[in-house]
């Protein structure tokens, strides 16, 4: 399951990586952007059933939704979502982890806060006042709280630049 797709850019170029996939379900609040980033799957090349899901993360998933995944993918999503970590990773993967198997995994990355250079500093405050982002007290310490909270193994957190990369297994 990839949560908050985008324009399916990452999955597109990872399509060759995961044509094992049996089945691929993509989430988003925009039903846009599940259909771009379906086409462009295709078009790269996934040749199994894709399945598209208009949901807002923050709420349980629908009953109709039966399956439990082996994975799920949350790419720079917990910067664009009201809120501060830990709260609103801690409301996302409440609900993710539901639907995930028990061996289940979760990955993925957010820009973090604080610190970034001039350019960022501006391009952050811009995005944080449009509503585009909100992200100014995300820490790398607040995901991994989340994380611990509903995850039994969490490897750690890396930081690269001001991006936070995050994997977790097991839910409890």
């Amino acid at each position: 399951m990839d949560i908050g797709v985008g324009s399916g850019y990452y999955l597109a170029a990872a399509a060759s990586s995961f044509a094992e996939v049996e089945n691929l379900t993509l989430v988003d609040l925009a039903p846009d952007a599940l259909q771009y980033a379906k086409a462009r799957l295709q078009t790269a090349g996934h040749k199994r059933a894709i399945e598209i899901l208009t949901h807002d993360i923050f709420t349980p998933f629908p009953k109709t939704l039966d399956r439990r995944f082996d994975s799920a993918s949350l790419f720079y999503v917990f910067h664009c979502l009201p809120g501060r970590l830990p709260e609103k990773a801690d409301r996302v993967f409440a609900q993710v982890k539901t639907t995930l198997k028990a061996d289940g995994l979760v990955y993925g990355a957010t820009i973090l806060g604080k610190n970034h250079n001039w350019i960022g500093s501006r391009l952050m405050n811009i995005y944080n006042k449009k509503g585009v982002f909100s992200n100014r007290e995300d820490t790398k310490e607040g995901l991994e709280q989340a994380l611990r909270k509903h995850f039994a193994e969490v490897d750690d957190v890396k930081v690269v630049g001001k991006v936070a990369l995050f994997v977790a297994r097991k839910p409890i």
